[in-house]
This record gives structure tokens, C-alpha cells and sequence, in this order.
């Protein structure tokens, strides 16, 4: 069971507060600079179209983007890379308040690829610098 615990203390990075969208990506714009790799990922966006009765036909509602999914971190000098999910906010769904690592299920920490287990440990420094110098 400690095996278990390990991998899920070393691969979830918490956040001290929840980050919105905006924050999220400049967060993640970070990480790509912190680990001199690439963070890609797709935005899912929310928009509906609306019927004005006055003006006798549909309005587009405003555009929101209402998600962050398929986040890919990679480290183009080992060239190891995760992917990475971002964890809703209890208190406002959103907004994220961690990120977590897809390890493989069933392997302990030492069991996955040192070079990805070093990204785990090069994200989570990125992470927590950010939170230290940001202002909110």
C-alpha cells in the first residue's frame, strides 16, 4: 500500500490556491519554460446561439472556454513525456486545483523511467516557483 501512496504523493502537485483557465494556461506556458520542453493541450470551448425575437434572428452567445484536456508535458532533451490531468476545484468547478501525472497503474516510483519520474520532480519545481513569485 505505501507503493501505492508514494506514486500518487509524487505525481499529484496541489495547488495552494485554484487557478481559472487564464491562469491555468500561463501556468502551463511556465512549466514549458521552467522544463525547456513543450505543453501541448486542447482548449474546449462553450458557445450557443440564441434567438432574439426583436431582431428576428439568432445571436451567437459569447465564446467560453470551458476546459483544459489532453495535456501533454514533454522534455525535448530526454524526450520523456507524460500526460497530465488537471483536477477541478471542490469549491468551484471552474477553476483547477491540482494536476496530475498518468503513471503506469500497478508500478511503484521506481519502476517508471528515471527521465520520467525527473519530469515529475522538474514540473513540481516549476509549479511551486510559480506560486511563489505570482500575485493574485
Amino acid at each position: 500500500m505505501l507503493d501505492m501512496e508514494d506514486i500518487i504523493e509524487r505525481t499529484t502537485i496541489t495547488f495552494p490556491i485554484p487557478l481559472d483557465i487564464a491562469r491555468t494556461e500561463h501556468l502551463l506556458l511556465k512549466i514549458s519554460e521552467g522544463i525547456q520542453g513543450e505543453v501541448k493541450y486542447r482548449v474546449e470551448r462553450a458557445k450557443s446561439f440564441e434567438y432574439n425575437e426583436k431582431e428576428k434572428k439568432s445571436n451567437i452567445d459569447t465564446l467560453k472556454d470551458k476546459s483544459l484536456k489532453n495535456i501533454l508535458i514533454k522534455d525535448t532533451k530526454s524526450f520523456a513525456s507524460e500526460f497530465v490531468e488537471l483536477i477541478p476545484s471542490d469549491k468551484d468547478d471552474s477553476k483547477y486545483s491540482a494536476m496530475r501525472f498518468d503513471p503506469i497503474i500497478g508500478y511503484s516510483v521506481s519502476e517508471h523511467r528515471p527521465e520520467v519520474v525527473k519530469l515529475w520532480d522538474d514540473v513540481r519545481s516549476v509549479v511551486e516557483e510559480y506560486f511563489k513569485n505570482i500575485n493574485f
